[in-house]
């Protein structure tokens, strides 16, 4: 319909054109080399028109001609692009199946038809079609030339970051984690393994930066990142009290037992900084703020030691006023009974212990091995004592500080462990009894005779 209108305006501009200039007859007169033209005005008008369409005609043909050969180029480059992208459909189709032999076929043919501004894809195909086939060479391969290539450069080192990682580089990880970690900070994945490399490698301010990324993005629950931050922060003090530094190894012990109030570890070590630094009101305060969220028997002792008090006496005075914060603890009975038993006040150190193994529902060991050594300095009763190191030997063994990744055991407490380096996987606990365990370890006569084979 819009054709038409238009054909129709053109008819009708050409017709009051010629109406115009049959209204207005004139002669036109040309002399040139000799020659003399004359020629009604409306014939030159529809001379010239035609001599400009014959002109249009040859310029288009013309270009018709001569670019043909580009044409043609682009119409072959187009093909194999379109190839190209149907097969780098099919081989992407594959990785996600898992059929690695149809997808190395489809890196391959994609290597040969790809136009080089879609070679990155055809790298990115390549290297996943490799890690399939389990080569590892040729992956890296496709994920270093990815490194020369901006829109590629993070997806090439995250490929080099995995492999070193899974083949333990822990060197070339962190080297390869630093440089991505330049380019985008904000990456959930790049943050929770610069972390861990930044930990394993003792940069605790990286490690400290990837916490405050992750949760500024919402990675970390706010609990989550004060724990981390404040373990990150024992370590930089720990490290500082090696280096001779002690009022950072101070300000560094602060702000961990700030952020985790919760931790006996974290408050015995600040104690210790302040009684050496000869603050010991602080070492007080700092023992009493955590003593009713985690009594521990090291507390117990620096708490007597900012205090010092030589007479026996006046230091179980000072204990009381400490367990007073969480009297029905286990640890608080154990400590005010050790305190009474230096003050040779017999009756109320047994009153602890034996509200100590009558009150919990399965005392800990020591709480008994304690009442022996009571049983022997009050009565030198030897039979007494055996009897309770008997409940020691079937009670419930002492904590220690166990680790959640290898189940290792340790006395002494650090954020990373020993045996397998996890990040914060202490816990104070009770191994598990070989007895408890028996149970589940021994299948029932029902399950072995469900595996043996029907009877024919």
């Amino acid at each position: 319909m819009i054709r038409a209108i238009a054909y129709f305006l053109m008819l009708a501009s050409a017709i009051a054109v010629a109406g115009w200039f049959a209204l207005r007859p004139g002669i036109v007169t040309l002399e040139w080399l000799g020659w003399h033209v004359e020629a009604p005005v409306g014939i030159v008008v529809a001379a010239s028109l035609l001599l400009f369409v014959l002109l249009l005609v040859l310029w288009r043909f013309w270009r018709a001609v001569f670019g043909a050969p580009r044409r043609v180029r682009h119409w072959r480059q187009n093909r194999r692009r379109e190839a190209g992208h149907m097969e780098l459909t099919r081989g992407m189709i594959a990785v996600a199946a898992g059929d690695a032999t149809a997808a190395r076929l489809a890196a391959e043919r994609v290597r040969s038809l790809a136009a080089p501004e879609d070679m990155s894809l055809s790298l990115l195909l390549s290297a996943q079609a490799a890690q399939l086939l389990g080569d590892e060479a040729e992956a890296a391969r496709c994920f270093t030339a990815m490194l020369a290539r901006p829109d590629t450069e993070f997806v090439g080192l995250r490929g080099l970051l995995a492999q070193a990682q899974r083949n333990g580089e822990r060197d070339k990880a962190l080297e390869l984690a630093r440089r991505a970690y330049a380019l985008k900070p904000e990456t959930p994945w790049l943050l929770a393994s610069m972390f861990d490399l930044s930990v394993r490698a003792g940069d605790w301010r990286t490690a400290e930066d990837a916490v405050t990324r992750g949760e500024r993005r919402y990675l970390l629950a706010p609990e989550q990142a004060d724990r981390q931050s404040a373990l990150l922060a024992y370590l930089q003090a720990v490290q500082a009290e090696r280096g001779g530094e002690s009022q950072s190894a101070l300000r560094h012990a602060r702000k961990a037992h700030r952020s985790l109030p919760a931790s006996a570890p974290l408050a015995s070590h600040l104690a210790r900084l302040l009684i050496a630094d000869g603050a010991r009101r602080e070492a007080v305060k700092t023992i009493e703020a955590t003593w009713p969220l985690m009594p521990s028997a090291e507390l117990a002792q620096l708490y007597l030691d900012a205090r010092y008090e030589p007479d026996p006496l006046k230091a179980f005075g000072r204990m009381e006023r400490l367990v007073k914060l969480a009297p029905e603890h286990v640890e608080s009975r154990l400590a005010l009974a050790r305190a009474a038993m230096a003050a040779k006040l017999w009756g109320t150190a047994r009153g602890q212990l034996v509200a100590a193994t009558a009150a919990e529902s399965e005392p800990p060991a020591r709480a008994w091995r304690l009442l022996a050594e009571l049983e022997q300095l009050e009565h030198r009763d030897d039979g007494a004592a055996r009897r309770a190191l008997d409940h020691a030997a079937t009670a419930r063994p002492d904590e220690a500080w166990t680790c959640r990744a290898c189940n290792a055991r340790t006395a002494d407490w650090s954020p990373i462990c020993g045996s397998c380096d996890a990040f914060d996987s202490l816990d104070w606990a009770s191994p598990t009894p070989v007895s408890a365990l028996a149970p589940a370890m021994m299948p029932s006569r029902l399950t072995l005779r469900d595996e043996l084979p029907p009877a024919v």
